[in-house]
């Protein structure tokens, strides 16, 4: 629009229209080429920062690149942006007539009422898109704070994991007595890591934390019998009796299990929720039931908080029995302590290796960090969005920037009249900061209605937060008016800086 008065010129001199429509295409070309290029090279390094932040659990991760068909795609995406928004310009001073755009100044032919609509329409279009992908991107970051944030009735700080696996020939269920030989096995490497000095806390499991539900078995009460096929289940565990303590999950009612069970080795465990939900807000405590195997009833010595060890996500119905009645093959040893993973982890291996030299330790790592790779998904996925999210606002904050400016640059001459009549600086920056607040509200209603229908997309992927979350809502406003601010700063500050003697002079 700044070149039509140029352009006009062409025009009388003679310059037939595809000279004219090519000289307006020859800078969005280059610019689309200089950028495009730039883009390709910020697509290697993206791909490889995405790759090495994206959890090992995903899928064909190892298969990730830049794909030379979507390259391709995005080139001439690229090219045809800026034939599109070249031409549009180019077209529009094809009308310009010659005559009445040389008999009038350059800024007014480009700042007129036509002109100022468009420009505010492209960047209440960007302002919407931004607002939209803003407000996905909170929601994200909301639900991802609500996983780590919430409650989870076990404290895995200064806790580190040893998964044993016990596959030697004695463990076998070849030998008639391998029960009995894994049961040993706990009971000396549980006696062999609480020698370790600083150790506060031992404990073992027979799940890994963290890994979802697994051995589920159908719970049956004697004094309540159901039809079959309609028994509730849980999760079952055989724990150590240090469990509850090591892990600072907190016994609700009755009591923990103790060394003293071993005379009582059916004594049992429960989680509130399997409390509630089996027996129905009755006291269990001194119930009986039974799992799969009717011949062995279960009794029922204490109540556990629902510690989420199965997931962050959920609570599970949980029992927990005595490791000595079904010693597992792949226990899961905790151990509290105030050193460092690096100082404890050599005594840890020398204290199971000292008991059992041919048993393997495969995974040996803080408990924090077991926690923090099971939601390593949802990290990933926060982190991907939240880089659309911040690189959407950043263009934005360069559009609104960009078009005042120009904006700034060709109503100088209004403001050097207007401070030759005494307006104040203040003002004028007042002036300019509502040029901009008129398309960035219009933007901002716009992505509100954008973002309401791309959050119907992304519901599954939140956790106990709704799709209106005002917390998310609120924020990404903020942050967006927060970048208009900015992106309105500078040009406010040229226009309350411009000489009225100078530009009236000049013109």
């Amino acid at each position: 629009m700044s070149r039509e008065r140029e352009l006009a010129v062409r025009a009388a001199l003679g310059a037939g229209r595809d000279r004219l429509v090519w000289s307006a295409l020859a800078d969005s070309l280059i610019l689309a080429a200089i950028g495009g290029t730039l883009g390709i090279l910020l697509a290697f390094a993206g791909v490889q920062l995405f790759s090495a932040a994206a959890p090992k659990s995903l899928p064909r991760l190892d298969v990730v690149h830049i794909s030379w068909a979507v390259m391709l795609g995005a080139a001439g995406l690229s090219i045809l942006t800026a034939l599109f928004f070249g031409l549009l310009p180019a077209l529009r001073s094809m009308h310009v007539d010659p005559q009445s755009a040389l008999g009038s100044g350059t800024t007014r032919v480009s700042s007129g009422r036509e002109s100022r609509r468009t420009r505010h329409l492209l960047v209440a279009a960007e302002v919407a898109c931004t607002m939209a992908l803003l407000i996905v991107t909170g929601l994200l970051v909301r639900s991802f704070s609500q996983i780590l944030n919430q409650n989870r009735q076990f404290d895995s700080s200064r806790v580190t994991m040893a998964r044993v696996f016990l596959y030697a020939p004695q463990y076998g269920d070849s030998l008639p007595h391998s029960d009995q030989a894994r049961a040993a096995f706990y009971d000396r490497a549980l006696a062999a890591l609480k020698q370790i000095p600083g150790v506060q806390a031992v404990a073992c499991t027979s799940e890994v934390p963290m890994a979802g539900d697994t051995w589920i078995d159908d719970v049956v009460r004697p004094d309540h019998p159901v039809p079959a096929g309609q028994e509730p289940s849980a999760n079952i565990r055989w724990i150590s009796p240090s469990y509850a303590a090591t892990l600072r999950i907190p016994v609700l009612a009755g009591r923990d299990l103790t060394e003293g069970d071993r005379d009582h080795p059916n004594n049992a465990l429960i989680s509130e929720q399997t409390a509630r939900e089996i027996w129905h807000g009755d006291n269990p405590v001194g119930r009986t039931f039974n799992l799969n195997d009717p011949g062995t009833t279960f009794t029922v010595v204490g109540i556990l908080a629902d510690a989420r060890v199965n997931g962050l996500k959920h609570t599970a119905n949980m029992i927990y029995l005595p490791y000595w009645q079904s010693p597992w093959w792949r226990p899961t040893f905790f151990i509290r302590s105030p050193q460092s993973f690096g100082g404890l982890a050599p005594a840890i291996r020398r204290a199971i290796w000292g008991v059992d030299s041919q048993v393997a330790i495969p995974v040996l790592k803080p408990l924090d960090k077991q926690v923090a790779d099971s939601v390593a998904t949802e990290r990933f996925q926060t982190l991907l969005l939240s880089s659309f999210g911040g690189a959407a606002l950043l263009l934005a904050l360069l559009g609104i920037y960009g078009v005042l400016a120009y904006s700034v640059s060709l109503r100088q001459q209004e403001f050097g009249i207007r401070m030759a009549l005494g307006c104040d600086k203040p003002t004028l920056m007042r002036l300019v900061a509502r040029q901009a607040a008129v398309p960035v509200a219009g933007g901002i209603i716009a992505g509100l209605a954008l973002a309401f229908a791309a959050t119907r997309y992304v519901h599954s992927l939140l956790y106990e937060t709704s799709a209106a979350d005002p917390t998310a809502i609120a924020g990404s406003i903020g942050l967006l008016l927060l970048a208009a601010l900015l992106a309105a700063l500078i040009p406010a500050r040229r226009a309350a800086e411009v000489d009225p003697m100078k530009v009236l002079r000049n013109e």
